[in-house]
């Protein structure tokens, strides 16, 4: 009976921590004021980014160069936000996200950069979010962003990846994203 009583609390102990595994996922704190889950087997690193930090997110074993990572930006003008609320949905080849594909160019201008997906159609816990998938700079890598505003501020959650493999990444930004809190 004792034996039997050892085997059912090592039972519901190992049960009880693989069931709230998620609850003891370590909180980083930035320096913006924001904080969020850490995903597992990542490292994280600010750097000064303009007038506040970059919050670069990266593991070790599959950064490749820094062509494999992922960043939160943060921004005090949320004027992108506010005009994509008064749309009840963008698309490809329409004004606001003709106007993004022009920014993601300007900031590239020694690449052809193709954006290839612009929606408000996302799997994040908020609402009024811009989902773009584009070019970046490496060769066979795009870049997935996720815009939206929280605490009056602009949020960008974005994530380069190979093209062959960018599932998983947009799998880790939409949990990133539903991570962020103040």
């Amino acid at each position: 009976m004792v034996l039997l009583m050892k085997k059912l609390l090592i039972f519901i102990i190992f049960l009880t921590i693989f069931i709230t595994g998620n609850s003891f996922a370590k909180i980083f704190k930035s320096k913006n004021g924001y904080q969020f889950k850490t995903p597992k087997k990542h490292e994280i690193m600010e750097r000064k980014y303009l007038d506040s930090y970059m919050t670069i997110i990266y593991d070790k074993k599959k950064h490749d160069d820094g062509k494999n990572i992922m960043f939160i930006m943060i921004h005090n003008d949320t004027e992108a936000i506010e005009l994509l609320k008064t749309y009840k949905e963008v698309k490809l080849g329409d004004e606001f996200c003709d106007a993004m594909h022009q920014i993601y160019k300007d900031q590239s201008p020694n690449k052809n950069v193709d954006l290839y997906q612009c929606t408000k159609k996302t799997n994040l816990d908020l609402s009024n979010v811009l989902k773009t998938i584009y070019d970046t700079e490496h060769v066979n890598y795009f870049q997935y962003q996720y815009t939206f505003s929280l605490n009056n501020k602009l949020i960008m959650v974005s994530g380069t990846c190979k093209k062959s493999n960018c599932g998983n990444r947009d799998r880790q930004l939409i949990e990133l994203s539903n991570s962020i809190n103040w």
